[in-house]
């Protein structure tokens, strides 16, 4: 299995926070969410966290600092 990467498409495993892009709130993301990770927070050779980009419909889009224990990546495994 690859470890998740940056611009990876990924699904939440927990109901994640995340504040809505060019607004001043903040939505819930329900488990089962997809996006994409736009940066990966390391420490020493292991990922900790992502930076995960959702979008929520119409030109609204969220972004959440997840850890890495709540995402999985959406890629089937063939």
């Amino acid at each position: 299995m690859r470890a998740i990467a940056e611009l990876d498409s990924v699904v939440t495993l927990s109901v994640v926070s995340a504040q809505v892009l060019g607004e001043s709130r903040d939505v819930v993301l329900p488990v089962g969410t997809f996006g994409a990770v736009v940066l990966v927070h390391a420490v020493g050779n292991a990922a900790a966290a992502f930076e995960v980009e959702s979008h929520l419909g119409g030109l609204s889009y969220a972004l959440a600092t997840v850890p890495a224990e709540q995402i999985a990546s959406a890629a089937q495994e063939t």
